[in-house]
């Protein structure tokens, strides 16, 4: 069987430096490998002024608060949009370690696969360290060497919310129903956090684990208010 690569970034959200010159790389050797990577999402040149503007606040930065704090948020855009163009990589490069070297990212084997994971249970959701964010934690450590990816959904007076429990002869309520979008896919790292999220608006997450190409089955939904 062919080994898989998967596109990864080695760079956490409080690295604004690191965040930059992934960003410049990525940015290079995609615009190099166009035929490779036809339409990037999201696009090149909002990704190239976005990260521009880090770049200055980072030459700003030192010894200037206020600079700091601007830096330390335009990091936080720059660093949402690289994990859009992780995901986008990924598709397009579907475990192909050549195509995964020229996006711009680090390529990293993917685990051999053992047993199906077991489902991941969320302990708690907690508001992040930045503005609109949340942090998952499951029940149990996270797997060495597993992946995990989170799916998100807003709930509003169209989106159906859980009955409460069962009834005799009533209908479940089913989550699968409802309309998730994938927030962080194939995650690597040993925190589970969410940006971008809208603030005071009703979400429910759920979590699956991943080793290899086995996956758990999702956990169940985790509703949370975001701050």
């Amino acid at each position: 069987m062919k080994t898989k690569f998967n596109a990864v970034m080695h760079v956490t959200v409080n690295q604004p430096k690191e965040i930059a010159e992934l960003a410049m790389r990525v940015g290079t050797d995609m615009d190099e490998n166009d035929d490779v990577y036809t339409a990037p999402s999201p696009p090149l040149a909002d990704l190239a002024t976005e990260n521009g503007k880090l770049l200055t606040l980072n030459g700003q930065a030192k010894g200037n608060s206020l600079k700091k704090a601007e830096r330390d948020a335009q990091a936080i855009k720059v660093f949402g949009m690289l994990s859009k163009e992780l995901v986008y990589v990924n598709e397009v490069a579907d475990g192909d370690l050549v195509k995964v070297e020229k996006s711009g990212f680090d390529a990293e084997k993917a685990p051999e696969a053992h047993d199906i994971p077991d489902t991941p249970v969320i302990k708690r959701v907690d508001d992040g360290k930045v503005a609109h964010s949340a942090k998952i934690f499951l029940v149990g450590p996270l797997l060495v060497g597993a992946r995990y990816s989170v799916q998100i959904v807003n709930l509003d007076a169209d989106t159906p919310t859980p009955p409460g429990p069962p009834t005799p002869g009533g209908d479940d309520f089913d989550p699968d129903a409802l309309p998730w979008s994938m927030a962080l896919e194939s995650v690597n790292s040993f925190e589970l956090v969410v940006l971008n999220l809208k603030r005071g608006k009703d979400m429910a997450f759920r979590v699956r684990a991943e080793d290899g190409s086995k996956k758990s089955n999702w956990s169940d939904p985790y509703f949370f208010l975001p701050r």
